[in-house]
């Protein structure tokens, strides 16, 4: 009896010992596994991670530090609030909550939740997160935690930030060249239709006395004719069709004509009860550019910074040198280089974000069309600035708005200044002028007001028709258009004309400004440029100018 039980303790000793061995095998086999996901774990560049069902850490790899700055122990101790920020905060709870209903509904969760999350930094930063969330479940399947992979996604989504700018810009500047196509367009029409309502009153006055009854209505009517030439100069700006001649300049200077100017003075007297200053750099660099252009962007500046305050305020112009190291990322992005900034500031209550997309597209205001402007000003400057190899920079806020125009500076000297001009005579003494033109309206403008200047005129519609005519009668001085219908342009048409003369003078007129096609005419032979809608007195010196060189 005795032996039989101790054969059956043997035998439990045994099978125990067995057990023993098999647990011991799991065990290190359990260890093992957990080893090698330990190292797997310390040794990802992505953070992993578990939190319970209070959403409360229970293990945090030390890839933490590297995305957030935070240290292992430092990351337990973060409650899911302080991980977050509230945008993010708000998206884990419910999607938390939702989960969890799903799952008493039998929705049983099978694939990682992704999300996107953004956390704090020890510093007090950002940074995004992409992270790959399972459910942590028992034996019974109930879930009892969950797991996480977490991915540093910052410079992904600063990525996608740039493109989606790089696409924004990209539309804007295709939306403006269809704009500058259009409007560029129009100003070759009008400048045509404005030659006789400039022209023919100023051939009248040259007619009529003084004291004469019509002499202020033929004023009037010219005067009406040079403001619409002005608004026809904006178009062509807009078009990146102007003629700029440039010259080395102090900024300040131009700044300090604009200020005396009558311009100014009637902007100043409209909004009384603004205070308008100028604080300019006495150290300002150079800049080569157009005053003319310059100083028309510092008022279309100023008006709009003027129409921004509503009450009492103030408009500042500032000047200063700005060397930027790196490139500037704003409403243009501004590459590194030295430049002068020609800075406008206002006290106004700023630009509204929708408004911020469009502000410098024709004809896009949102004032009084007719009182306040014609929705051309800011398009003026930013293509002026385009015209000077510049940029523009707008900033805004409930505390008002600063334009800033960015200029490439020069290390070029000052040119020496020049006396003034002594007044020319502009009448002719029968010389022969060949008019070129195929709008009817432009032929018989042109030599209406050559034949009131003294010159001997014959006008021809086309440029075949002005070879064929100087093959047996020679000229002085071709007016020649460059634009013209079916046939030779301009330029082919002056071309052919130097083949017959080779000294032949011409002056080159277009109601779009200074082309490719105008400059190679310029560069073929003894030719000027006019633009129209052109003046007795511009026409008159230019003609004088040619015949004497």
């Amino acid at each position: 009896m005795k032996e039989s039980s101790h054969q059956q303790l043997n035998a439990r000793v045994v099978e125990l010992e067995a057990k023993l061995e098999e647990y011991r095998t799991v065990i290190d086999a359990l260890w093992e596994k957990e080893q090698k996901y330990r190292i797997l774990a310390e040794n990802s560049n992505d953070v992993i991670w578990t939190v319970d069902l209070d959403l409360k850490p229970t293990y945090v790899s030390p890839a933490v530090y590297r995305v957030r700055g935070l240290t292992q122990k430092e990351a337990m101790q973060q409650s899911l609030h302080e991980m977050v920020t509230p945008d993010s905060m708000v998206r884990v709870l419910e999607k938390f909550q939702s989960s969890l209903e799903g799952e008493e509904q039998g929705n049983r969760i099978t694939e990682p939740i992704v999300m996107e999350l953004e956390y704090y930094c020890k510093d007090g930063s950002t940074v995004w997160v992409e992270n790959n969330i399972s459910p942590i479940r028992n034996d019974t399947g109930e879930i009892i935690g969950v797991f996480g992979i977490s991915r540093d996604i910052s410079e992904r989504k600063k990525a996608g930030r740039e493109l989606l700018e790089s696409e924004r810009k990209l539309a804007r500047a295709r939306r403006m060249e269809s704009i500058a196509v259009l409007a560029g367009g129009v100003a070759h029409d009008l400048n045509n239709i404005l030659a006789g309502i400039l022209s023919f009153p100023d051939m009248l006055l040259m007619d009529l006395p003084v004291d004469s009854p019509l002499h202020q209505s033929l004023a009037t009517i010219r005067d009406a004719g040079e403001r619409a030439a002005d608004i026809v100069a904006d178009l062509l700006t807009i078009a990146r069709g102007v003629a700029i001649n440039k010259e080395v300049v102090d900024l300040n200077e131009l700044v300090q004509e604009y200020c005396h100017s009558p311009e100014h003075l009637k902007i100043k007297e409209s909004f009384s009860d603004i205070l308008f200053r100028f604080a300019p750099d006495a150290t300002l660099w150079h800049i080569t550019c157009s005053p003319t252009h310059i100083k028309k962007a510092l008022m279309n500046l100023v008006i709009n910074a003027a129409e921004a305050v509503t009450d009492k305020g103030m408009v500042t112009i500032i000047t200063a040198n700005r060397d930027l190291k790196t490139p500037l990322n704003g409403y243009d992005t501004i590459p590194e280089g030295k430049y002068v900034t020609l800075i406008v500031t206002d006290s106004g209550s700023g630009i509204a974000e929708d408004d911020m997309e469009h502000i410098f597209e024709p004809f896009y205001t949102k004032k009084v069309m007719g009182r306040s402007g014609t929705g051309l000003g800011l398009a003026v400057i930013r293509n002026t600035a385009r015209e000077h190899d510049g940029f523009i920079n707008v900033t805004t806020g409930p505390a008002g708005s600063t334009f800033a125009l960015y200029l490439p500076a020069t290390d070029q000297p000052l040119p020496r200044k020049k006396p003034a001009a002594v007044n020319e005579h502009y009448m002719g003494n029968g010389e022969k002028i060949l008019v070129v033109d195929d709008e009817p309206t432009q032929r018989e403008v042109a030599s209406a007001l050559l034949e009131k200047l003294g010159y001997t005129v014959k006008a021809v519609s086309s440029g075949e028709d002005a070879v064929s005519y100087m093959v047996h009668q020679p000229v002085d001085l071709v007016l020649l258009d460059m634009l013209m219908g079916d046939g030779m342009n301009g330029r082919e048409t002056y071309e052919r004309l130097l083949t017959i003369n080779p000294r032949q003078k011409a002056i080159i007129t277009s109601g779009f400004s200074k082309t490719d096609e105008v400059e190679k005419a310029i560069a073929a032979g003894p030719a000027g440029f006019l633009q129209k809608p052109y003046s007795v007195t511009a026409i008159g010196r230019l003609i004088r100018h040619q015949l004497k060189h």
